[in-house]
């Protein structure tokens, strides 16, 4: 599956900075082999590519706020209609 010239292949479109997934698709292997094979060959790594808003974003744009949860008498409902339905 890998020759030196998929080898060779791999280590210049790595270097270029594409994708696991389309260097895969560029040499007919899966993305998961590239990340494997650019590991065992000792590739440096790279940031992801997934862009995710860090804690200073999240502030910025007012946060997320949840009311708390209120679960006081939750178990007694749970059980109040349990036994209600299978006394039926």
């Amino acid at each position: 599956m890998w020759n030196d010239e998929k080898i060779g292949k791999l280590r210049k479109l790595w270097s270029e900075g594409l994708t696991t997934g389309e260097i895969g698709k560029r040499l007919g292997v899966s993305k998961n082999a590239v990340v494997g094979k650019a590991h065992r060959l000792g590739l440096k790594g790279r940031p992801s590519p997934i862009k995710r808003p860090n804690a200073a974003a999240i502030a910025a744009a007012g946060g997320v706020s949840a009311a708390p949860l209120d679960f006081s008498g939750s178990a007694t409902f749970f059980w109040t209609t349990f036994f209600n339905l299978v006394g039926k």
